[in-house]
């Protein structure tokens, strides 16, 4: 069977596609139903959003194992370490993970903060950075406390701006994962068993030892 080369569509990639696609009428309602949150349910369920997201995304990438099932499920868990993992991966880029930190560090003060509004200082210096970083896709966002949004306002539009910026990247990382070798080749060993085979004059190639 020929491999399919790197960054060309699968028809696995068009039937999640299609799935996304059946799920976008279900994310505008929700991101519509935010509006009606409170403000703590607004960060919480934004935070809740995007760790869901992140974790499909791993999901995607990595093996389908066990072992990335206990991953998923154990260290892979929770927001903070899904983000810093996607990072590492080059699942997302710097200015993804930068405003998905902001997210975190909202979506936490949010949690462990009986009486947090998106009023209070630090929630709206966080808010401010966050709608001032650059999108992956979408231009400067215009809808700033600077330019007379209420934070709660500013942080809805770069929460949805976000998720917009993250859409599809399940189908892109399927797509490219698929070109990546089941497990990286051991070419440093291979190379050093061969010279040494010739230099000993070893029978059997790069194998042998002895």
């Amino acid at each position: 069977m020929d491999e399919q080369p790197p960054g060309e569509t699968t028809d696995g990639d068009h039937e999640l596609l299609k799935k996304l696609m059946r799920s976008d009428k279900e994310n505008n309602h929700f991101w519509s139903d935010l509006d009606n949150e409170s403000d703590r349910g607004v960060a919480l369920v934004s935070g809740a959003y995007f760790e869901q997201a992140l974790g499909r995304c791993l999901t995607v990438y990595l093996t389908q194992s066990k072992s990335t099932s206990s991953l998923l499920s154990g260290a892979l868990q929770h927001f903070a370490p899904r983000i810093d993992a996607c990072h590492s991966l080059r699942i997302i880029d710097t200015p993804t993970y930068e405003r998905l930190q902001i997210v975190k560090r909202i979506r936490n003060e949010f949690a462990h903060r009986l009486l947090a509004d998106f009023e209070d200082d630090r929630i709206k210096n966080w808010v401010v950075k966050l709608a001032n970083q650059p999108t992956t896709y979408f231009g400067e966002n215009e809808n700033t406390v600077e330019n007379g949004h209420s934070p709660r306002s500013a942080f809805s539009a770069a929460v949805l701006i976000l998720s917009l910026d993250l859409q599809g990247r399940e189908v892109d990382i399927s797509k490219y994962s698929k070109g990546l070798p089941s497990l990286i080749p051991n070419d440093v060993i291979t190379a050093a068993r061969k010279e040494y085979a010739a230099v000993n004059g070893v029978k059997g190639g790069e194998n042998e030892y002895e």
